[in-house]
C-alpha cells in the first residue's frame, strides 16, 4: 500500500513537472513568435546591396559600398558608400529604406545625398545635400522622410567644421517615382539642391 501510494505521488509530481515544462515551452515559443512578428518587414530590405541613382549615374552598391577607378587607368578611387544608419518606413504603399550616401570622386570633395530604395532593383534620383556636410539623422514621418544634417554658414570656407543644423523634408511622387524636396534645408539654413 505504501509502495502504491508512493508511486502515485511520484507519478503525479512527474506529471506536474511535465505539464509545467510543456506550458513554459509553449509560452516561450509563443513569445518568440510574437517578438519575431513585431520586427518590421522593412528592416529586412536589402538596402546595402541596392542600386542608387546619383547625378544620372546608376550606382550599384555591394555591402554598402562601391569603389571604381576615378578615371581609366587611374590609381585614384571613386568611392560611394552608405554612412550612418538607414531609416525604414513606407513611400506610398511600398516599404522602403532611406540612407545617406557619401560620394567621393577622388578629389577633395565628399558629396552627400539622401537616397531611398525599395530593394527591387528600381532606382530613383538621389537628393543632393551638400559637400562635406555632417549627417545627423534620417527618419520616416508618414509618407515623408525627414533628413537632418550639419552644414556651414554661407560665408564659411569648405575647411570649416559643419555646425549649422539643417532639416530637409522629402516626399515621394508616385507618378514620377522620385523623391521631392518639400523643404530643402529651410528653417535652420540655406537650401540644398536636388539631383535629377
Amino acid at each position: 500500500m505504501m509502495g502504491k501510494n508512493f508511486t502515485g505521488v511520484a507519478g503525479f509530481a512527474s506529471f506536474t513537472r511535465f505539464k509545467r515544462f510543456t506550458l513554459a515551452s509553449c509560452f516561450g515559443l509563443a513569445s518568440l513568435g510574437a517578438f519575431a512578428g513585431t520586427q518590421p518587414a522593412a528592416s529586412r530590405l536589402d538596402y546595402a546591396n541596392a542600386s542608387y541613382l546619383i547625378e544620372h549615374e546608376n550606382v550599384q552598391l555591394v555591402h554598402g559600398k562601391r569603389s571604381v577607378a576615378a578615371a581609366p587607368g587611374s590609381a585614384t578611387r571613386h568611392v560611394t558608400r552608405i554612412v550612418g544608419q538607414p531609416a525604414f518606413g513606407r513611400l506610398g504603399v511600398r516599404r522602403a529604406a532611406a540612407v545617406f550616401l557619401r560620394d567621393s570622386p577622388g578629389g577633395s570633395g565628399s558629396f552627400f545625398y539622401a537616397a531611398a530604395t525599395f530593394g527591387d532593383g528600381r532606382t530613383m534620383p538621389s537628393i543632393f545635400l551638400g559637400d562635406r556636410i555632417k549627417p545627423q539623422s534620417m527618419a520616416f514621418q508618414g509618407d515623408e522622410v525627414v533628413v537632418r544634417y550639419l552644414d556651414r554658414k554661407a560665408d564659411e570656407p569648405m575647411v570649416a567644421k559643419p555646425t549649422v543644423p539643417k532639416t530637409m523634408r522629402l516626399s515621394f511622387d508616385v507618378e514620377t517615382n522620385r523623391l521631392v524636396a518639400l523643404t530643402p534645408g529651410v528653417a535652420t539654413g540655406a537650401a540644398g539642391k536636388s539631383g535629377d
